[in-house]
């Protein structure tokens, strides 16, 4: 079975030299170098030529390494200039290092703020600086400085700035963390495959409900279901009836029809499968058990049904808006006689336990009572 191998990537004689009272020399940056290649360190940053003339003379020096890779550090071109002419990229072509290490702005605020120029600035400095090196034939790596400050900030164009520097041929990508305070959760993006992804106490928590279709077609659903992201499917559309609803979801109400008196037509007042299938995503809505009188002749009666089926989708729709329905197994609407409604849910995430919502007359006329 083939392993992964862990790269280290050892920044002593540059990091290291930035503590508080040490000043290394150049006979101690060659007997730490020793020391970090007989350790077996793939990598040594051995500091910023043209930064400061001990670095600088450091890499004059020819170093024989036979574990290790010496690694030139600098930062990207400054804008305003091309990656050809400008004097600090120079200062590191002229090393004899295989390998050469850039810092560059990830984190849009610095860009702005330390940098003093626009985001678009800042990503070409990154792809034009990666291209020259990658075209002299360094093994490049890119340190996104401020990254997870920059991706809780501005996620997208954090990503750009790496994503300009692998684009163009970058071997590594270094995620920086330079103030050092960020935990996991701060970073890491919840998906949808039934784990608690951000260590936020939920599973496939933070998906936003989708909405597809109108008038009687309308439905909401989870986006996320199972593990699995999910798409949203109307209901069925039926034939436009004189009842005060899109009956045919084409975003009109009774049209075609010469609609009279409270009663209308009558039509549209029974329910069909056809209307309420289960939408394929895991969540069925919508589901109409009719227990009202068995007299179809009774035009009015059949009218308050169809009134009622309206308002129960808006009544899940405002629920599962408000994450009262955030993951709903089943959800029936029960018609009795004496205009009482009865709304059942049944939620799995709360332990299969069952929520009666009763709303009793809400709906007179084609209106809606807010009391309820």
């Amino acid at each position: 079975m083939s392993k992964e191998k862990l790269y280290i990537f050892d920044t002593t004689l540059r990091d290291g030299a930035q503590t508080q009272g040490v000043d290394f020399s150049i006979d101690d940056k060659l007997k730490i170098a020793k020391a970090l290649d007989d350790l077996g360190m793939d990598y040594i940053e051995g500091g910023w030529p043209g930064a400061n003339p001990t670095d600088t003379e450091f890499f004059q020096k020819k170093i024989k390494l036979n574990n290790s890779v010496l690694t030139a550090f600098g930062m990207t071109k400054k804008a305003g200039r091309s990656a050809d002419n400008d004097p600090g990229l120079s200062s590191i072509l002229n090393t004899n290092t295989t390998a050469v290490c850039l810092v560059g702005k990830s984190w849009d605020f610095h860009v702005d703020v330390a940098l003093g120029i626009s985001n678009e600035e800042n990503l070409e400095n990154i792809s034009e600086s990666t291209k020259l090196f990658v075209k002299e034939k360094k093994e490049f790596m890119f340190d996104a400085e401020h990254f997870f400050d920059g991706f809780k900030n501005n996620k997208e164009y954090a990503l750009s700035c790496i994503k300009s520097a692998y684009d163009n041929g970058a071997r590594w990508i270094v995620l920086c963390d330079t103030n050092g305070g960020t935990l996991p959760n701060e970073v890491v993006v919840e998906a949808c495959n039934l784990l608690d992804d951000d260590n936020q106490n939920g599973v496939d928590d933070g998906f936003p409900a989708i909405e597809c279709g109108i008038g009687a077609c309308y439905n909401i659903t989870n986006q996320c279901v199972g593990g699995n992201l999910v798409g949203c499917n109307p209901f069925a559309s039926t034939t436009e009836v004189c009842d005060g609803i899109d009956n045919d979801c084409d975003g009109l109400i009774d049209e075609g029809l010469t609609c009279s008196g409270s009663g209308g037509s009558g039509g549209g007042g029974s329910s069909s499968n056809e209307d309420n299938e289960d939408t394929g995503n895991g969540t069925t809505g919508g589901v109409i058990n009719e227990e009202g009188s068995e007299d179809d002749s009774n035009n009015e009666e059949e009218k308050e049904v169809t009134i009622l089926q309206s308002y129960f989708r808006e009544f899940v729709k405002i629920f599962k808006k408000k994450e009262v329905l955030k993951n709903p197994d089943t959800i029936n609407l029960n018609l009795e006689k004496g205009r009482k409604v009865f709304i059942d849910v049944v939620i799995s995430d709360l332990g299969d336990k069952e929520f009666d919502f009763i709303i009793e007359d809400c709906v007179i006329d084609n209106q809606v009572i807010e009391e309820c």
